[in-house]
């Protein structure tokens, strides 16, 4: 099978939708497809795809603005026409909602079947779509969630159960069945990984490291944090001055693949206001850390019970500094055992898995849409 997968970038970093793609190529690839990322700037997601041997065309012709009427930019979808008819795809799967309308389009125009991966919540062009297939029959395709809570909003809508799966997130396995645990650190570190703003709910950490910090004293851990400046930058540091937590509280800058180099005892934080299906709680559930996360997206899913970690509510400072106090005592009295997360991302959460479920979509896509031209 010949696919190609759309997906806008950006220049500077690598956010998740852009590692899940160069994940999903590769593992395909490994199943003897044939594989190419069509993107629209020679920025970091073109560089991993090279780096990882996938494939890919930077576009730098793609306008996914619509035009005046609402529709899509006509030479856009001829850019992707030309390139879908260049590649010779069997089938085209759209990974972001801004290029969703002519990525449809043009894989409409050339009797194309498209799927449609929904990663960052039901935006306004995806809630469109049950309506556009009611008026449109041409308009097959079909939608992947990521997380059950947008599968059950697709439902509502009245999206087609025919052409809706829920197909969760997976990543590579860092820790392979039968490999050695290390020794846990007596003290383990904190690991924020994410970029340093308000949504990310670093000031959260912060606030939490300070609470911790006048309940443990000197035995409190440090917290590392691994992500990109945005506007809100100079306001995260500023709280850290206020509240003298500069020997506790580190600013690391953004790094790829930064979970491979922190030891795998420190205790990840995912502090989120708002997310999908957060694809670094998988990358440190896989090396056996444990892990507290705010209840968003499909992290309830991830981490069903307290082996795993813990699970706490949006927005709430002392649940979470609770949570690091509770997994600090569970490390220190072994009560944390960090092979129950590494196998519960070797059943559930691998990069091979997905791709398996995804490919059965893919064959699936193709059977219907040759029914429907023939």
């Amino acid at each position: 099978m010949r696919m190609a997968h759309i997906c806008q970038s950006g220049e500077k970093v690598m956010v998740g939708v852009e590692r899940y793609v160069v994940n999903l190529a590769e593992e395909q690839q490994i199943f003897g497809n044939s594989v190419t990322v069509i993107t629209d700037h020679a920025g970091l997601l073109a560089e991993t795809c090279r780096r990882h041997q996938v494939p890919v065309v930077v576009a730098q012709d793609l306008n996914w603005a619509p035009a005046p009427m609402g529709l899509p930019q006509e030479a856009t979808v001829r850019a992707l026409v030309n390139q879908l008819t260049c590649f010779g795809a069997d089938l085209v799967n759209c990974h972001t909602a801004g290029a969703m309308d002519a990525t449809i389009t043009a894989a409409n125009t050339i009797h194309l079947p498209c799927v449609v991966t929904a990663h960052a919540g039901i935006s306004p062009q995806l809630r469109s779509i049950p309506n556009r297939m009611r008026v449109s029959a041409n308009w097959q395709y079909s939608v992947i969630c990521v997380a059950r809570r947008h599968f059950e909003i697709f439902q509502r809508l009245g999206f087609p159960e025919s052409n809706l799966n829920y197909i969760p997130i997976g990543t590579k396995a860092a820790c392979p069945a039968g490999a050695e645990i290390q020794d846990r650190p007596r003290r383990p570190n904190l690991i924020f990984v994410g970029e340093v703003s308000w949504q990310k709910g670093l000031d959260l950490a912060i606030l939490a490291l300070a609470e911790l910090r006048r309940r443990r004293g000197l035995t409190c851990p440090s917290l590392d944090i691994y992500g990109q400046d945005t506007d809100d930058a100079a306001y995260m540091r500023e709280i850290v001055d206020v509240l003298d937590l500069n020997r506790v509280a580190h600013f690391k800058g953004y790094q790829q693949d930064v979970l491979a180099n922190c030891p795998n005892g420190d205790i990840f934080v995912m502090t989120s206001r708002q997310e999908t299906g957060p694809l670094v709680v998988l990358e440190a559930m896989s090396r056996g850390m444990p892990i507290v996360a705010s209840d968003v997206g499909e992290v309830t899913e991830m981490l069903p019970d307290q082996r795993y970690g813990r699970v706490i509510p949006v927005n709430s400072i002392m649940a979470l500094a609770d949570a690091i106090d509770s997994l600090l005592s569970d490390i220190s009295e072994k009560r944390f055992n960090p092979r129950d997360p590494i196998e519960r991302h070797q059943s559930m959460y691998t990069a091979r898995i997905m791709a398996e479920r995804i490919q059965a979509v893919y064959e699936k896509a193709l059977q219907n849409n040759s029914i429907a031209t023939a």
